[in-house]
């Protein structure tokens, strides 16, 4: 999966809530793995990849760095905040 798939997924399991229940438990698991999701953008490696892509403007990463870093508080994109 690559970081802005997860990415993806993290920020549209933070906007959406099942409309199916209503159950707390069904919300806190659905945390759960969005948390997840998040886990694995800040894997180091996942983080120097992200860079690279940044560096050699892949337009996916510069996407990514501009729509949704800073709302998921990306660690790929951190030090680029000003």
């Amino acid at each position: 999966m690559t970081c802005s798939a997860a990415a993806s997924l993290a920020q549209y399991l933070g906007t959406q809530t099942p409309a199916w229940s209503d159950d707390p438990a069904v919300g806190a698991h659905g945390e759960g793995v969005r948390m997840s999701y998040l886990d694995l953008t800040d894997r180091a490696d996942w983080c120097d990849v992200a860079r690279k892509g940044l560096a050699a403007g892949d337009r996916r990463t510069t996407w990514l760095a501009g729509s949704m870093a800073p709302e998921l508080d990306l660690g790929a994109f951190r030090d680029l905040r000003g």
